[in-house]
């Protein structure tokens, strides 16, 4: 078997498509993104400005000392984790599951994910 069978799975063929979707499952299972993005938002105590109600992804980089473009990139992948929403096509807000993230929260878990409590 030489390295292109051995590292593809041997190129195209029958089991193409359930190679390639089995390989999209262990991506899953293997990503950090998410849990990354989790934690940046949660050191940056974004769900805190959010208390208040949906802002910009702008008006929240300036409230805790980010840039705007990449905060905007990691809230919209968090709107796919369901952890914020999005008003009007560009205000952020929280989602039940997000509102954990908030240090007032009952049941926050902003300290333990930041690795502060």
């Amino acid at each position: 078997m030489d390295q292109e069978q051995h590292t593809h799975g041997g190129g195209s063929g029958a089991g193409e498509p359930q190679g390639r979707e089995e390989a999209a499952r262990l991506w899953h299972k293997a990503e950090l993104v998410t849990p990354m993005a989790i934690r940046a938002v949660a050191t940056l105590g974004v769900a805190d400005h959010l208390a208040e109600g949906a802002r910009t992804a702008h008006e929240l980089a300036e409230a805790v000392g980010a840039e705007p473009g990449r905060l905007e990139r990691v809230l919209r992948h968090l709107v796919t984790e369901e952890l914020f929403t999005v008003h009007h096509g560009d205000r952020f807000a929280l989602t039940a599951t997000g509102e954990a993230l908030r240090s007032d929260h009952p049941w926050s878990r902003r300290e333990w994910i930041t690795g502060e409590g």
